[in-house]
Protein backbone atom coordinates (compact mmCIF):
# COMPACT_ATOMS: atom_id res chain seq x y z
CA UNK A 1 0.00 0.00 0.00
CA UNK A 2 2.79 2.54 0.65
CA UNK A 3 4.39 2.05 -3.21
CA UNK A 4 0.62 2.32 -4.35
CA UNK A 5 0.06 5.32 -2.05
CA UNK A 6 3.20 7.25 -2.79
CA UNK A 7 3.45 6.52 -6.81
CA UNK A 8 -0.26 7.79 -6.43
CA UNK A 9 1.25 10.89 -5.01
CA UNK A 10 4.64 10.49 -6.82
CA UNK A 11 2.23 11.27 -10.44
CA UNK A 12 0.76 14.00 -8.87
CA UNK A 13 4.28 16.15 -8.00
CA UNK A 14 5.73 14.98 -11.79
CA UNK A 15 2.66 16.18 -13.30
CA UNK A 16 3.17 19.68 -11.14
CA UNK A 17 6.66 19.60 -11.19
CA UNK A 18 6.89 19.33 -15.05
CA UNK A 19 4.21 22.35 -15.60
CA UNK A 20 6.50 24.06 -13.51
CA UNK A 21 9.43 23.50 -15.17
CA UNK A 22 8.10 24.11 -18.53
CA UNK A 23 6.58 27.15 -17.88
CA UNK A 24 10.05 28.57 -17.25
CA UNK A 25 11.41 28.59 -20.64
CA UNK A 26 8.08 29.09 -21.51
CA UNK A 27 7.02 32.70 -20.21
CA UNK A 28 10.98 33.22 -20.47
CA UNK A 29 11.13 32.96 -24.50
CA UNK A 30 7.35 34.31 -25.04
CA UNK A 31 7.16 36.92 -22.21
CA UNK A 32 10.52 37.83 -20.68
CA UNK A 33 12.10 37.43 -17.59
CA UNK A 34 9.69 40.27 -16.15
CA UNK A 35 7.30 38.30 -16.18
CA UNK A 36 9.10 34.84 -15.22
CA UNK A 37 9.67 36.63 -12.25
CA UNK A 38 5.59 37.34 -11.51
CA UNK A 39 5.04 33.92 -12.48
CA UNK A 40 7.69 33.54 -9.02
CA UNK A 41 5.52 35.95 -7.34
CA UNK A 42 2.29 33.52 -7.88
CA UNK A 43 4.78 30.79 -6.77
CA UNK A 44 5.50 32.48 -3.47
CA UNK A 45 2.04 33.26 -3.30
CA UNK A 46 1.05 29.94 -3.33
CA UNK A 47 3.67 28.55 -0.90
CA UNK A 48 2.50 31.41 2.10
CA UNK A 49 -0.84 29.87 2.17
CA UNK A 50 0.42 27.96 4.76
CA UNK A 51 0.80 30.93 6.95
CA UNK A 52 -3.43 31.30 6.75
CA UNK A 53 -3.89 27.56 7.45
CA UNK A 54 -3.24 27.58 10.80
CA UNK A 55 -1.56 23.74 11.30
CA UNK A 56 -5.37 22.64 10.60
CA UNK A 57 -4.91 20.12 7.46
CA UNK A 58 -2.34 18.32 8.76
CA UNK A 59 -4.07 18.19 12.29
CA UNK A 60 -7.19 17.17 10.52
CA UNK A 61 -5.16 14.33 8.60
CA UNK A 62 -3.54 13.46 11.96
CA UNK A 63 -6.79 13.23 14.01
CA UNK A 64 -9.69 11.53 11.53
CA UNK A 65 -6.86 9.03 10.96
CA UNK A 66 -6.81 8.05 14.56
CA UNK A 67 -10.86 8.21 14.50
CA UNK A 68 -11.08 5.80 11.55
CA UNK A 69 -8.25 3.31 13.22
CA UNK A 70 -10.40 3.56 16.81
CA UNK A 71 -14.23 2.89 15.14
CA UNK A 72 -15.13 6.36 15.99
CA UNK A 73 -18.99 6.76 14.68
CA UNK A 74 -18.78 8.98 11.03
CA UNK A 75 -21.49 11.14 12.38
CA UNK A 76 -18.52 12.76 14.49
CA UNK A 77 -15.88 12.60 11.69
CA UNK A 78 -18.40 14.33 9.19
CA UNK A 79 -18.52 17.18 12.36
CA UNK A 80 -15.00 18.11 12.09
CA UNK A 81 -14.84 18.00 8.22
CA UNK A 82 -17.61 20.06 8.09
CA UNK A 83 -16.65 22.71 10.87
CA UNK A 84 -13.61 22.78 9.02
CA UNK A 85 -14.07 23.09 6.10
CA UNK A 86 -16.65 26.31 6.77
CA UNK A 87 -13.23 28.08 8.50
CA UNK A 88 -11.35 27.48 5.52
CA UNK A 89 -13.67 28.66 3.20
CA UNK A 90 -13.99 31.86 5.73
CA UNK A 91 -9.99 32.29 5.82
CA UNK A 92 -9.93 32.24 1.76
CA UNK A 93 -12.16 35.07 2.01
CA UNK A 94 -10.48 36.98 4.40
CA UNK A 95 -7.04 36.20 2.30
CA UNK A 96 -8.76 37.25 -1.12
CA UNK A 97 -9.42 40.92 0.48
CA UNK A 98 -6.40 41.21 2.25
CA UNK A 99 -4.39 40.72 -0.95
CA UNK A 100 -6.91 42.83 -2.68
CA UNK A 101 -6.27 45.34 -0.47
CA UNK A 102 -2.17 44.76 -0.82
CA UNK A 103 -1.67 44.54 -4.80
CA UNK A 104 -1.65 48.14 -6.14
CA UNK A 105 1.22 49.10 -2.90
CA UNK A 106 3.16 45.90 -4.10
CA UNK A 107 3.01 46.47 -7.91
CA UNK A 108 3.98 50.58 -6.76
CA UNK A 109 6.38 50.41 -4.11
CA UNK A 110 8.28 46.67 -3.71
CA UNK A 111 8.85 45.43 -6.85
CA UNK A 112 11.28 46.67 -9.25
CA UNK A 113 9.58 47.02 -13.06
CA UNK A 114 11.60 47.88 -15.51
CA UNK A 115 9.40 46.67 -18.82
CA UNK A 116 5.85 45.63 -18.13
CA UNK A 117 3.28 48.38 -18.17
CA UNK A 118 2.36 48.86 -14.63
CA UNK A 119 -1.60 48.14 -14.74
CA UNK A 120 -0.81 45.03 -16.79
CA UNK A 121 1.25 43.91 -13.64
CA UNK A 122 -1.64 45.41 -10.98
CA UNK A 123 -4.04 43.22 -13.44
CA UNK A 124 -2.00 40.11 -12.81
CA UNK A 125 -1.48 40.55 -9.05
CA UNK A 126 -5.08 40.97 -9.01
CA UNK A 127 -5.78 37.45 -10.94
CA UNK A 128 -2.70 35.53 -8.55
CA UNK A 129 -4.53 36.56 -5.55
CA UNK A 130 -8.23 35.24 -6.81
CA UNK A 131 -6.68 32.53 -7.80
CA UNK A 132 -4.72 31.88 -4.74
CA UNK A 133 -7.87 32.29 -2.36
CA UNK A 134 -9.78 29.54 -4.49
CA UNK A 135 -6.80 27.25 -3.95
CA UNK A 136 -6.53 27.78 -0.19
CA UNK A 137 -8.88 25.07 0.90
CA UNK A 138 -7.04 22.80 -1.50
CA UNK A 139 -4.78 20.94 1.36
CA UNK A 140 -7.71 20.64 3.87
CA UNK A 141 -9.67 19.03 0.81
CA UNK A 142 -6.48 16.13 -0.13
CA UNK A 143 -5.69 15.66 3.56
CA UNK A 144 -8.98 14.36 4.60
CA UNK A 145 -8.89 12.20 1.63
CA UNK A 146 -5.22 11.36 2.66
CA UNK A 147 -6.67 10.53 6.20
CA UNK A 148 -9.55 8.13 4.15
CA UNK A 149 -6.65 6.20 2.60
CA UNK A 150 -7.96 7.94 -0.71
CA UNK A 151 -5.06 9.00 -2.38
CA UNK A 152 -5.02 8.03 -5.63
CA UNK A 153 -8.43 10.28 -6.85
CA UNK A 154 -6.74 13.42 -5.27
CA UNK A 155 -3.22 12.83 -6.82
CA UNK A 156 -5.05 12.49 -10.19
CA UNK A 157 -6.83 15.11 -10.21
CA UNK A 158 -3.84 17.45 -9.32
CA UNK A 159 -1.94 15.54 -12.33
CA UNK A 160 -4.61 16.54 -14.71
CA UNK A 161 -5.22 20.12 -13.73
CA UNK A 162 -1.31 20.68 -13.68
CA UNK A 163 -1.21 19.34 -17.22
CA UNK A 164 -4.31 21.18 -18.82
CA UNK A 165 -2.95 24.33 -17.40
CA UNK A 166 0.47 23.99 -19.05
CA UNK A 167 -1.21 22.72 -22.20
CA UNK A 168 -3.52 25.71 -22.29
CA UNK A 169 -0.87 27.80 -21.56
CA UNK A 170 1.60 26.72 -24.33
CA UNK A 171 -1.34 27.35 -26.81
CA UNK A 172 -2.53 30.52 -25.72
CA UNK A 173 1.00 31.87 -25.77
CA UNK A 174 2.60 30.83 -28.51
CA UNK A 175 -0.57 30.83 -31.01
CA UNK A 176 -3.01 33.44 -29.74
CA UNK A 177 -0.40 35.65 -27.71
CA UNK A 178 -2.57 36.29 -24.64
CA UNK A 179 0.29 37.50 -22.74
CA UNK A 180 0.88 37.42 -18.54
CA UNK A 181 -2.64 38.55 -17.85
CA UNK A 182 -4.22 35.28 -19.93
CA UNK A 183 -1.97 33.30 -18.10
CA UNK A 184 -3.16 34.10 -15.25
CA UNK A 185 -6.70 33.60 -16.30
CA UNK A 186 -5.58 30.14 -17.24
CA UNK A 187 -3.90 29.45 -13.49
CA UNK A 188 -7.41 30.73 -12.24
CA UNK A 189 -9.96 28.90 -14.20
CA UNK A 190 -8.00 25.27 -13.51
CA UNK A 191 -7.73 26.40 -9.77
CA UNK A 192 -12.07 26.47 -9.62
CA UNK A 193 -11.65 22.80 -11.27
CA UNK A 194 -9.52 21.20 -9.59
CA UNK A 195 -11.00 22.63 -6.10
CA UNK A 196 -14.81 21.51 -7.36
CA UNK A 197 -13.74 18.35 -7.66
CA UNK A 198 -11.60 17.44 -4.56
CA UNK A 199 -15.05 19.21 -2.63
CA UNK A 200 -17.07 16.25 -4.76
CA UNK A 201 -14.38 13.76 -3.47
CA UNK A 202 -14.67 14.65 -0.30
CA UNK A 203 -18.21 14.55 -0.35
CA UNK A 204 -18.42 11.32 -1.51
CA UNK A 205 -16.26 9.83 0.40
CA UNK A 206 -17.43 11.27 3.93
CA UNK A 207 -20.97 10.10 4.88
CA UNK A 208 -23.38 12.46 7.02
CA UNK A 209 -22.65 15.45 4.59
CA UNK A 210 -25.19 17.59 6.59
CA UNK A 211 -24.05 18.28 10.24
CA UNK A 212 -24.26 21.26 12.15
CA UNK A 213 -20.75 22.52 12.62
CA UNK A 214 -19.50 22.66 16.54
CA UNK A 215 -16.89 24.63 18.06
CA UNK A 216 -15.97 22.06 20.29
CA UNK A 217 -14.00 20.42 17.18
CA UNK A 218 -11.64 23.60 17.29
CA UNK A 219 -10.95 22.71 20.94
CA UNK A 220 -10.34 19.26 20.42
CA UNK A 221 -7.83 19.57 18.16
CA UNK A 222 -6.63 22.88 19.16
CA UNK A 223 -3.68 21.46 20.75
CA UNK A 224 -2.34 19.95 17.70
CA UNK A 225 -3.06 22.47 15.58
CA UNK A 226 -1.87 25.13 17.07
CA UNK A 227 1.88 23.46 17.65
CA UNK A 228 0.93 22.82 13.68
CA UNK A 229 0.62 26.79 13.12
CA UNK A 230 3.65 27.16 14.47
CA UNK A 231 5.57 24.53 12.60
CA UNK A 232 3.83 25.87 9.35
CA UNK A 233 4.15 29.47 10.38
CA UNK A 234 8.37 29.39 10.82
CA UNK A 235 8.22 26.53 7.95
CA UNK A 236 6.94 28.80 5.33
CA UNK A 237 8.24 31.47 6.58
CA UNK A 238 11.53 30.06 6.27
CA UNK A 239 10.84 28.85 2.77
CA UNK A 240 9.88 31.92 1.30
CA UNK A 241 12.08 34.91 3.39
CA UNK A 242 14.32 34.39 0.92
CA UNK A 243 11.95 35.44 -2.12
CA UNK A 244 10.43 38.45 -0.30
CA UNK A 245 13.82 39.57 0.19
CA UNK A 246 14.89 39.00 -3.00
CA UNK A 247 12.21 40.76 -4.64
CA UNK A 248 12.92 43.82 -3.31
CA UNK A 249 16.85 43.80 -3.64
CA UNK A 250 17.04 42.37 -6.76
CA UNK A 251 15.44 43.35 -10.14
CA UNK A 252 12.51 41.97 -11.05
CA UNK A 253 14.34 40.19 -14.73
CA UNK A 254 17.06 38.38 -11.95
CA UNK A 255 14.37 37.83 -9.15
CA UNK A 256 12.73 35.72 -12.58
CA UNK A 257 15.93 34.15 -12.77
CA UNK A 258 16.27 33.12 -9.13
CA UNK A 259 12.85 32.25 -8.87
CA UNK A 260 13.17 29.70 -11.78
CA UNK A 261 16.00 28.20 -9.94
CA UNK A 262 14.00 28.41 -7.25
CA UNK A 263 11.50 26.30 -8.76
CA UNK A 264 13.45 23.58 -10.39
CA UNK A 265 14.94 23.10 -7.00
CA UNK A 266 11.94 23.17 -5.02
CA UNK A 267 10.52 20.32 -7.64
CA UNK A 268 12.83 17.74 -5.51
CA UNK A 269 11.48 19.14 -2.58
CA UNK A 270 7.94 18.20 -4.16
CA UNK A 271 9.19 14.97 -5.19
CA UNK A 272 9.53 14.01 -1.50
CA UNK A 273 6.16 15.21 -0.41
CA UNK A 274 4.08 11.89 -1.76
CA UNK A 275 6.24 9.70 0.35
CA UNK A 276 5.67 11.79 3.04
CA UNK A 277 1.53 11.90 2.13
CA UNK A 278 1.65 8.65 2.30
CA UNK A 279 3.17 7.50 5.26
CA UNK A 280 1.88 10.40 7.86
CA UNK A 281 -1.81 8.83 8.37
CA UNK A 282 -0.10 5.10 8.95
CA UNK A 283 3.03 6.60 10.79
CA UNK A 284 0.22 8.33 12.80
CA UNK A 285 -2.24 5.60 13.44
CA UNK A 286 1.15 3.22 14.26
CA UNK A 287 2.58 6.10 16.81
CA UNK A 288 -0.69 6.04 18.49
CA UNK A 289 -0.93 2.64 19.11
CA UNK A 290 2.81 2.33 20.17
CA UNK A 291 3.06 -0.14 17.27
CA UNK A 292 6.66 -1.55 15.95
CA UNK A 293 5.40 -0.99 12.30
CA UNK A 294 6.66 2.47 12.99
CA UNK A 295 10.39 1.40 12.67
CA UNK A 296 9.68 -0.33 9.22
CA UNK A 297 7.69 2.46 7.50
CA UNK A 298 10.46 5.02 8.46
CA UNK A 299 13.10 1.81 6.51
CA UNK A 300 10.64 1.42 3.36
CA UNK A 301 10.09 5.73 3.28
CA UNK A 302 13.74 6.73 3.85
CA UNK A 303 14.40 3.93 0.60
CA UNK A 304 12.47 5.42 -1.55
CA UNK A 305 13.16 8.97 -0.83
CA UNK A 306 16.32 8.24 -1.72
CA UNK A 307 15.42 6.18 -4.91
CA UNK A 308 13.38 9.17 -6.18
CA UNK A 309 15.67 12.09 -5.01
CA UNK A 310 19.21 10.96 -5.49
CA UNK A 311 19.37 10.16 -8.85
CA UNK A 312 17.78 12.78 -10.52
CA UNK A 313 18.85 15.68 -8.23
CA UNK A 314 22.63 14.38 -8.63
CA UNK A 315 22.36 14.94 -12.25
CA UNK A 316 20.83 18.00 -12.28
CA UNK A 317 23.75 19.28 -9.60
CA UNK A 318 26.40 17.98 -11.83
CA UNK A 319 25.09 17.77 -15.90
CA UNK A 320 23.70 21.27 -15.11
CA UNK A 321 24.39 22.32 -18.86
CA UNK A 322 23.16 19.57 -20.56
CA UNK A 323 19.93 19.33 -18.73
CA UNK A 324 19.21 23.35 -19.23
CA UNK A 325 19.69 22.52 -23.17
CA UNK A 326 17.20 19.32 -22.91
CA UNK A 327 14.70 22.49 -20.72
CA UNK A 328 15.29 24.99 -23.28
CA UNK A 329 15.84 22.78 -26.54
CA UNK A 330 19.16 23.70 -27.33
CA UNK A 331 18.59 27.55 -27.54
CA UNK A 332 20.04 29.83 -25.57
CA UNK A 333 19.94 29.29 -21.47
CA UNK A 334 20.51 32.88 -19.42
CA UNK A 335 24.37 32.57 -17.87
CA UNK A 336 22.95 33.20 -14.81
CA UNK A 337 20.61 30.14 -14.59
CA UNK A 338 23.32 27.86 -15.58
CA UNK A 339 26.01 29.56 -12.68
CA UNK A 340 22.97 29.06 -9.71
CA UNK A 341 21.50 26.35 -10.52
CA UNK A 342 23.48 23.82 -9.20
CA UNK A 343 23.66 25.31 -5.62
CA UNK A 344 19.70 25.40 -5.83
CA UNK A 345 19.72 21.74 -6.44
CA UNK A 346 21.95 21.12 -3.94
CA UNK A 347 19.91 23.56 -1.59
CA UNK A 348 16.54 21.51 -2.99
CA UNK A 349 17.74 18.12 -2.36
CA UNK A 350 19.13 19.01 1.09
CA UNK A 351 15.21 20.33 2.02
CA UNK A 352 13.93 17.12 0.53
CA UNK A 353 15.53 15.20 3.05
CA UNK A 354 14.14 16.99 5.73
CA UNK A 355 10.45 15.60 4.81
CA UNK A 356 10.99 12.82 6.91
CA UNK A 357 12.26 13.55 10.21
CA UNK A 358 10.06 16.84 9.94
CA UNK A 359 7.06 14.17 9.91
CA UNK A 360 7.98 11.78 12.27
CA UNK A 361 8.26 14.46 14.84
CA UNK A 362 4.66 15.51 13.68
CA UNK A 363 3.16 12.16 13.78
CA UNK A 364 5.06 11.81 17.03
CA UNK A 365 3.15 14.77 18.53
CA UNK A 366 6.34 16.30 19.51
CA UNK A 367 5.71 19.56 16.99
CA UNK A 368 8.02 21.74 19.32
CA UNK A 369 10.89 20.36 18.03
CA UNK A 370 10.16 21.62 14.44
CA UNK A 371 9.10 24.57 15.86
CA UNK A 372 12.85 25.19 17.81
CA UNK A 373 14.74 24.51 15.10
CA UNK A 374 12.65 26.32 12.39
CA UNK A 375 12.79 29.57 14.73
CA UNK A 376 16.26 28.91 15.60
CA UNK A 377 17.53 29.23 12.05
CA UNK A 378 15.10 32.23 10.84
CA UNK A 379 17.59 34.93 11.95
CA UNK A 380 20.96 33.29 10.76
CA UNK A 381 19.55 32.60 7.28
CA UNK A 382 17.85 35.90 7.08
CA UNK A 383 21.35 37.30 7.59
CA UNK A 384 23.25 35.25 5.41
CA UNK A 385 20.81 35.97 2.68
CA UNK A 386 21.56 39.44 2.90
CA UNK A 387 25.04 39.18 3.20
CA UNK A 388 25.37 36.67 0.19
CA UNK A 389 23.01 39.04 -2.16
CA UNK A 390 24.86 42.17 -1.10
CA UNK A 391 28.30 40.56 -2.16
CA UNK A 392 27.16 38.33 -5.02
CA UNK A 393 24.36 39.14 -6.27
CA UNK A 394 22.29 36.33 -7.90
CA UNK A 395 24.72 34.19 -7.37
CA UNK A 396 24.96 35.37 -3.68
CA UNK A 397 21.45 33.82 -2.96
CA UNK A 398 22.00 30.95 -4.63
CA UNK A 399 25.12 30.45 -1.95
CA UNK A 400 22.65 31.80 0.76
CA UNK A 401 20.21 29.00 -0.28
CA UNK A 402 22.24 25.78 -0.19
CA UNK A 403 23.98 26.56 2.75
CA UNK A 404 20.52 27.30 4.60
CA UNK A 405 19.22 24.20 3.25
CA UNK A 406 21.90 22.04 4.05
CA UNK A 407 22.80 23.61 7.64
CA UNK A 408 19.20 22.34 7.96
CA UNK A 409 18.91 18.67 7.17
CA UNK A 410 21.92 18.22 9.47
CA UNK A 411 20.24 19.58 12.08
CA UNK A 412 17.60 17.25 11.79
CA UNK A 413 19.60 14.42 11.16
CA UNK A 414 21.53 15.41 14.56
CA UNK A 415 18.11 15.67 16.83
CA UNK A 416 16.95 11.83 15.23
CA UNK A 417 20.03 10.16 15.67
CA UNK A 418 20.57 12.09 19.53
CA UNK A 419 17.86 10.34 20.88
CA UNK A 420 18.17 6.92 22.23
CA UNK A 421 14.59 5.84 20.92
CA UNK A 422 15.23 7.20 17.24
CA UNK A 423 18.72 6.61 16.84
CA UNK A 424 18.64 3.00 15.96
CA UNK A 425 16.13 3.41 12.93
CA UNK A 426 17.51 6.92 11.67
CA UNK A 427 20.90 6.31 12.07
CA UNK A 428 21.38 3.65 9.56
CA UNK A 429 19.09 5.08 7.21
CA UNK A 430 21.26 8.23 7.33
CA UNK A 431 24.53 7.15 6.39
CA UNK A 432 22.86 4.53 4.00
CA UNK A 433 21.17 8.34 2.32
CA UNK A 434 25.15 10.14 2.79
CA UNK A 435 26.52 6.94 0.69
CA UNK A 436 24.46 7.16 -1.60
CA UNK A 437 24.24 11.12 -2.62
CA UNK A 438 28.34 10.89 -2.28
CA UNK A 439 27.87 7.54 -4.58
CA UNK A 440 25.36 9.17 -7.39
CA UNK A 441 27.42 12.42 -7.22
CA UNK A 442 30.55 10.48 -8.01
CA UNK A 443 28.59 8.65 -11.10
CA UNK A 444 26.92 11.31 -12.11
CA UNK A 445 30.39 13.32 -13.06
CA UNK A 446 31.83 10.24 -15.20
CA UNK A 447 29.71 11.68 -18.70
CA UNK A 448 31.32 15.29 -17.66
CA UNK A 449 34.73 13.68 -17.36
CA UNK A 450 34.93 11.89 -20.23
CA UNK A 451 33.52 15.84 -22.33
CA UNK A 452 30.09 14.77 -23.07
CA UNK A 453 28.11 18.11 -23.94
CA UNK A 454 25.93 19.18 -26.69
CA UNK A 455 23.45 16.66 -27.83
CA UNK A 456 25.36 13.90 -26.58
CA UNK A 457 25.73 15.47 -23.33
CA UNK A 458 22.01 15.51 -22.71
CA UNK A 459 21.36 12.03 -24.26
CA UNK A 460 23.75 10.77 -21.11
CA UNK A 461 22.13 13.13 -18.73
CA UNK A 462 18.66 11.38 -19.34
CA UNK A 463 20.53 8.35 -19.53
CA UNK A 464 22.22 8.65 -16.25
CA UNK A 465 18.80 9.11 -14.21
CA UNK A 466 17.66 5.89 -14.72
CA UNK A 467 21.00 4.16 -14.61
CA UNK A 468 21.54 6.21 -11.08
CA UNK A 469 18.34 4.80 -9.68
CA UNK A 470 19.04 1.28 -10.51
CA UNK A 471 22.15 1.30 -8.57
CA UNK A 472 20.73 3.12 -5.94
CA UNK A 473 18.16 0.38 -5.24
CA UNK A 474 20.59 -2.15 -5.41
CA UNK A 475 22.49 -0.14 -2.87
CA UNK A 476 19.77 -0.53 -0.19
CA UNK A 477 18.96 -3.92 1.20
CA UNK A 478 14.67 -3.54 0.85
CA UNK A 479 14.72 -2.13 -2.61
CA UNK A 480 17.87 -4.56 -3.94
CA UNK A 481 15.42 -7.38 -2.37
CA UNK A 482 12.11 -6.08 -4.38
CA UNK A 483 14.36 -5.69 -6.94
CA UNK A 484 15.56 -9.39 -7.10
CA UNK A 485 11.86 -10.69 -6.31
CA UNK A 486 10.83 -9.11 -9.77
CA UNK A 487 13.95 -10.80 -11.65
CA UNK A 488 12.97 -14.17 -10.16
CA UNK A 489 9.61 -13.58 -11.15
CA UNK A 490 10.50 -12.39 -14.45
Amino acid sequence: MLLRNSLAHLIARVAALGAGIIAIPLVTMTLGTEALGLVGVYAALQAMLGLFDLGLPMAANHRLAIMISRDTPPVRQAVMVRTLEILFWGMAVLFFLLGLALHVPLAASWLNIVELPRPMVETSLVLMVIATAVRFPVTFYTNVLFAHDRHVYPNVITAISAILRIVVSVVALTSFHVGIVGYFVIQLVGSVAEVLLLVAGVWLVQPHRWVRPQLAVLRDIASMAGGLTLVSLTAVVLSQIDKVILSKTLTLGDFGLYSAGYTLAAGLVALSYPIGNAIFPQLSRSLSGKSEDAALIIRAATELTVLILVPFGCVMIVQTESMLGLLFLVKAVPDALASILPLMMLGGMAQGFVTLPHLYQVASERVEIVVWINVALLVPYVALILIATKAGGVLGAAVAFAVFNIVRLLVHWGVVCLSRHTAPVWRPAIGLALATIISGLVLAYLPVLAGAHGPSGIAAAVLSVPVLTILAALMMPMSRERLFALWRAW
